[in-house]
C-alpha cells in the first residue's frame, strides 16, 4: 500500500512539474517552424523541412501566432500561395489541441527555452494519415 501511495505521489509531482514547466514557458507568442520530422512505420525518419522549403521557399518564413485568448493565426509572407489559416488552441498539461472547422488535432508539446516541439502520433481516429507514417514532430523557434 505504501509503495502504491508513493508511486501515486511521484506521478502527481511529475504531472505538476510538467504543467508548471509549460506554464512558465508559455506557448503564447510567435513561432517559426524549423523542422518537420516524420517517423515511418518501418522506423525510418526524415526531416521534410528542407524539401518543403526547396519546393516553396516562402514556407520557411511562415510565423504561427498563439494568442493568449486561444486563437491561433498564421503570418504568411506576401506572395506565398499558402492560405493563412485561423484556428483555436487549448493546452491541458502537455497536450495541445488545435481546432479549425471540423478538424481537431491533438499533440504532445514540450518547451525548452526558445524551442517548442509538438509530436503527433497517428491513430485510426485521425481523418488523414499519410501512408506508412507513424508520427510527425514539428520543431519551432520563438520568433
Amino acid at each position: 500500500m505504501k509503495k502504491l501511495l508513493a508511486q501515486g505521489v511521484v506521478t502527481l509531482l511529475t504531472l505538476l512539474a510538467i504543467n508548471h514547466s509549460l506554464s512558465a514557458q508559455s506557448i503564447v507568442g510567435a513561432w517559426k517552424r524549423t523542422a518537420i520530422i516524420t517517423t515511418y512505420s518501418d522506423g525510418k525518419t526524415t526531416d521534410d523541412m528542407a524539401e518543403l522549403t526547396k519546393a516553396m521557399p516562402c514556407t520557411a518564413d511562415i510565423v504561427y501566432v498563439f494568442e493568449a485568448n486561444g486563437n491561433l493565426s498564421m503570418r504568411v509572407p506576401k506572395g506565398c500561395p499558402i492560405p493563412a489559416v485561423l484556428s483555436t488552441w487549448k493546452l491541458n498539461g502537455s497536450t495541445l489541441t488545435t481546432s479549425m472547422k471540423d478538424l481537431t488535432n491533438t499533440d504532445q508539446v514540450s518547451i525548452s527555452g526558445n524551442t517548442m516541439t509538438t509530436t503527433h502520433v497517428y491513430s485510426p481516429q485521425d481523418k488523414y494519415v499519410p501512408k506508412g507514417t507513424k508520427s510527425i514532430k514539428i520543431i519551432y523557434k520563438k520568433d
